[in-house]
């Protein structure tokens, strides 16, 4: 779904100013898209970003030639982020 950079704040705890200037990269990088509301700015996954971006992920999670299912990772910001979005 859509978050506003203030829900995103507030679920990470990463301060504005460090959230926009990732979001920036994101944006940059076509990974997410946005939508304006008056003075607020809507987050959200780009459609076309979300099969390559799990994809990798999962990629990540397994060591090459591990029959291994994926481990959870620890609940950082990070991982966080990743699932607002």
């Amino acid at each position: 779904g859509e978050t506003s950079v203030g829900e995103l704040e507030a679920l990470t705890g990463v301060g504005q100013p460090g959230l926009s200037q990732q979001l920036a990269i994101l944006r940059k990088a076509a990974l997410v898209s946005t939508r304006r509301a008056a003075k607020l700015v809507y987050y959200s996954i780009a459609p076309e970003a979300a099969a390559p971006a799990a994809a990798f992920l999962a990629r990540l999670a397994v060591p090459q030639g591990s029959d291994q299912a994926p481990r959870r990772r620890a609940r950082g910001s990070a991982a966080t982020f990743a699932r607002i979005l």
